[in-house]
């Protein structure tokens, strides 16, 4: 007896592939839209990191060094605060105790680099936290400037007594008559990204950069 048997083959329709492929390419545009996603959050986060890094190197220098403002252990040298703005800082301190301020390494200097109007507002970019000596003592100005933090929005002096109070001279919180009785220094500093995120135009300066505040007393 002969029996044959007929093999009925089925394949896809036109239609079922397209709505197969259809579906494939949703899928695939939400992975890579998810995998974008997670390298923009991943590159945003390292930046903040980076922010924070340099932005407390920065403070850290500034308050050891503003610590010793005034130094004067002979008390021959007249060290003190010698320009108390609230932008700016410029003072002396014979950190050797030898008697004497040696003009290139005993005078310090904090200003932005990029603040023309003197607001401590950066102008533009870019702009750094600067450092370095100044001359004359009649009215100290930089000399020499080396930045020592990158991209720097904002720098703030605010100037208070012994008894906590904020000393302010001149309604913008600028001390010329009361220098001498400043006793504390607080300090903050608004840090920002230079580096451009993928995926567009924005930088991590479009997140929240970081503050830092800190007193020396």
């Amino acid at each position: 007896m002969n029996i044959s048997t007929a093999a009925n083959y089925k394949g896809f329709s036109l239609m079922e592939l397209m709505v197969g492929m259809a579906v494939a390419s949703v899928l695939m545009a939400g992975i890579f839209t998810f995998h974008q996603s997670q390298v923009k959050t991943n590159i945003t986060q390292q930046e903040l990191v980076n922010m924070q890094q340099d932005a407390r190197v920065a403070m850290y220098m500034m308050t050891s060094e503003i610590r010793m403002a005034g130094c004067d252990p002979q008390n021959s040298t007249g060290a003190t605060i010698r320009t108390a703005d609230a932008s700016q800082i410029a003072f002396d301190s014979d950190q050797d105790g030898d008697g004497v301020i040696n003009v290139n390494t005993e005078r310090f200097y904090y200003a932005l680099s990029n603040d023309a109007n003197s607001d401590g507002v950066a102008d533009g970019t870019p702009c750094n936290l600067n450092r370095g000596d100044w001359d004359p003592i009649a009215a100290p100005v930089p000399v020499t400037l080396n930045p020592v933090a990158l991209n720097i929005d904002a720098l703030n002096f605010v100037y208070l007594d012994g008894a906590g109070n904020v000393l302010d001279d001149d309604g913008n919180g600028n001390v010329t008559a009361n220098i001498d009785a400043i006793r504390t220094v607080q300090i903050s500093l608004v840090a920002r990204s230079g580096d451009q995120l993928p995926g567009g135009g924005c930088t991590a300066e479009s997140t929240t950069p970081p503050t830092l505040t800190s007193r020396v007393r």
